[in-house]
């Protein structure tokens, strides 16, 4: 189920259909360089998700109204939605620079579940990945696949 929840990652039509806003984007998945793991500052990662056009699927959930009631006394006044999930081979730095920011989450790969692909059961989900991540990816994708040949 991983493994075809991170293929439909490169769908644009299961990406738009979710809600997310990828006006200017042209492909899928999104594959950045490694340099992004190095990353400490939520200023730097604001500049980057500009440049991939990336901003306009965060400040989507901006627009959220306050609820009322029992939520709203027990600390749940808004709803934070999903954003973009940002894979990466070591979460660690880019995972401070990530914590202010609405919606976006940062996974390792080893970490990775359908759950952070498909949150809410929901098709999928709008992802950026850096290259070291897709390798790890390849890498497990590549042993499922001679397990089964050694099964037939």
């Amino acid at each position: 189920a991983l493994c075809s929840a991170i293929a439909a990652t490169a769908s644009k039509d299961l990406i738009k259909a979710r809600g997310h806003k990828i006006q200017g984007i042209e492909s899928f998945p999104i594959i950045v360089s490694n340099d992004i793991e190095s990353i400490s500052k939520t200023s730097d990662i604001l500049k980057i998700l500009d440049a991939l056009n990336l901003t306009q699927d965060t400040k989507r959930l901006e627009s959220r109204k306050s609820r009322s009631g029992q939520a709203r006394l027990r600390g749940r006044s808004k709803k934070v939605g999903k954003s973009v999930l940002i894979v990466t081979k070591e979460p660690a730095k880019i995972s401070k620079a990530i914590s202010a920011l609405p919606g976006v989450e940062v996974r390792g790969v080893k970490d990775l579940s359908v759950i952070d692909l498909a949150p809410g059961s929901h098709p999928i989900r709008l992802t950026v990945y850096s290259k070291s991540a897709i390798e790890e990816i390849a890498k497990i994708k590549s042993t499922h696949l001679e397990l089964m040949v050694k099964l037939q």
